[in-house]
């Protein structure tokens, strides 16, 4: 369906449900706040749609920089500030994200409401298959996931660390250091003795 006409549909059938019927409140330029209502079902199905794509082709950090520069693209649209060359490096971002978003998704809509039930892309990073946890799981065993959790605690770690000898300095009294595990060493935390 060309998109005119998917818009021009969408919005006939979504609208009859009350689909993407809202209102926003937000910043304006001037400092103040502002509220507006607005309807847009295509528009409501169609992101929600496409969000869910989104989901299972792309790595939690492309959402995670897509969703903090799509709020920073649209502050500045909002403020008039579409020719700051800015905006083009974030369009060249947003453009190279949605490289493999395609797909299809399936969505249910009533009373006002989108549920996306299903979607699938031929980019999909999702492994059902391979989507298990514990002992069962074929590409890492329980010696792995121990040794993630050690190394993905230990920035944590050594920031408590620092902190409480920083403390401890300030004080001149020594504040209790992280917990070790079973053979660590108290002065040394992460060193296991043998």
């Amino acid at each position: 369906m060309a998109p005119v006409a998917l818009i021009e549909r969408l919005n006939k059938v979504g609208g009859a449900y009350g689909i993407g019927r809202d209102i926003h409140v937000g910043d304006t330029i001037l400092g103040i706040k502002g509220r507006v209502g607005f309807e847009a079902p295509a528009a409501r199905i169609l992101i929600t749609a496409h969000r869910e794509l989104e989901k299972i082709v792309l790595t939690k950090w492309q959402r995670y920089q897509k969703d903090q520069l799509g709020d920073f693209y649209g502050m500045l649209l909002h403020e008039a500030d579409y020719f700051d060359p800015v905006m083009r490096d974030v369009e060249a971002f947003l453009d190279s994200s949605q490289e493999t978003v395609t797909g299809t998704a399936t969505v249910k809509i009533y009373k006002g409401n989108v549920h996306v039930q299903g979607c699938e892309s031929r980019y999909s990073m999702f492994d059902a298959g391979g989507a298990t946890y514990g002992e069962e799981h074929a590409r890492w065993d329980g010696r792995d996931a121990e040794g993630f959790t050690r190394l993905a605690g230990l920035q944590a770690e050594l920031a408590q660390q620092a902190r409480s000898e920083q403390a401890a300095t300030k004080t001149s009294s020594t504040p209790p250091g992280p917990p070790t595990r079973k053979g660590e060493s108290a002065t040394r935390p992460g060193v296991v003795k043998r």
